[in-house]
């Protein structure tokens, strides 16, 4: 019977590298949402039914996933940035893939791609952001508004960064966009539903790139064709596949 994930830890975590039909020497690392999950024997991209049909396209074009679930609702802590790292450098030791990867991040997975955009872009070929966590401070203000949301997310930060209320507003203050300095090709798809605040954000993230002449597609889409965007993410990380 073919294998088409291989399970493991890594520091503690749980992670998936999910395996390709035919390789074609191209990685993807999976940043999730909040929702996020990967245990010894299934993952919540493998559970639900839209971005499993996205899993699929890719491993079908030949790329190599890969995982991990990061401690849950991390919200783009220095731990998951390091835990991240490690699961990289661990792939890349053992799978026979190009050093430079490409990113898939959805929600809250965002916060840790613009981390690893700004410390290590040698790496880093592309990123594909789905609905991103574009501002962690924004969130958490707007969020201020409904307080059974805004009490389960200063908890959910306090543990992701083992810190007292006030050391994680101060700590979050720069969580977001503006710390892509980068010029790494970045595609961004966002609901035609999305929040006022996140289509605000991803106009100026849009704008700023453009400014400064870095590569940035802004697409938006109906709810209900969210899991069709398989083929436009497809296409762009071949765009950037050209060796230079």
């Amino acid at each position: 019977m073919e294998i088409t994930e291989r399970y493991f830890l890594q520091d503690g975590q749980w992670c998936v590298i999910h395996l390709p039909e035919r390789p074609s020497g191209f990685g993807i690392l999976l940043l999730g949402d909040t929702q996020h999950h990967v245990e010894n024997n299934t993952s919540f991209w493998l559970q639900h039914v839209g971005r499993k049909k996205i899993l699929e396209r890719l491993r079908i074009t030949g790329y190599t996933i890969f995982s991990s679930n990061l401690n849950g609702r991390h919200y783009g802590s220095d731990e998951a940035v390091r835990l991240t790292k490690n699961l990289y450098h661990m792939v890349m030791k053992k799978e026979t893939l190009n050093k430079q990867i490409h990113i898939i991040a959805e929600g809250m997975g965002a916060l840790v791609a613009f981390e690893l955009m700004k410390s290590m872009p040698q790496y880093i070929r592309s990123v594909s952001f789905i609905d991103p966590l574009l501002q962690l401070k924004d969130t958490i203000q707007r969020e201020k508004k409904n307080k059974f949301f805004y009490k389960r997310l200063v908890k959910d930060l306090q543990k992701a960064y083992t810190l007292e209320e006030d050391d994680v507003m101060h700590m979050i203050e720069d969580k977001g966009y503006e710390q892509d300095t980068s010029s790494i090709p970045v595609q961004l798809f966002l609901s035609t539903h999305a929040k006022v605040d996140g289509k605000r954000h991803a106009r100026i993230y849009e704008q700023v790139r453009r400014t400064q002449d870095k590569p940035i597609i802004l697409l938006f889409y109906v709810p209900e064709r969210k899991y069709e965007c398989s083929t436009s993410i497809c296409l762009f990380l071949k765009a950037y596949e050209k060796e230079y």
